[in-house]
């Protein structure tokens, strides 16, 4: 995804995203159009994210447009 498209998420939306790499604090995502973002894991939480290949649910907290990138929770 080029980083001057914008890519259509705002706040609290609910996605399904695919796990591309999973890391101590979260794991990095992609949507179904390519747009990347990072779940983070809340501190203290000892659950799974999910494995690399997984669709998983998600709520955007955050949307970086210029970086064309997104930050999420688990939904």
């Amino acid at each position: 995804m080029d980083s001057m498209t914008p890519i259509p998420l705002s706040s609290g939306d609910e996605l399904d995203v695919v796990i591309d790499e999973v890391l101590p604090f979260g794991a990095l995502v992609r949507t179904a159009s390519g747009a990347p973002g990072l779940v983070r894991r809340d501190v203290g939480d000892v659950g799974d994210v999910g494995d690399v290949g997984t669709t998983v649910r998600v709520e955007v907290v955050d949307v970086d447009q210029a970086e064309a990138r997104f930050s999420a929770r688990p939904a």
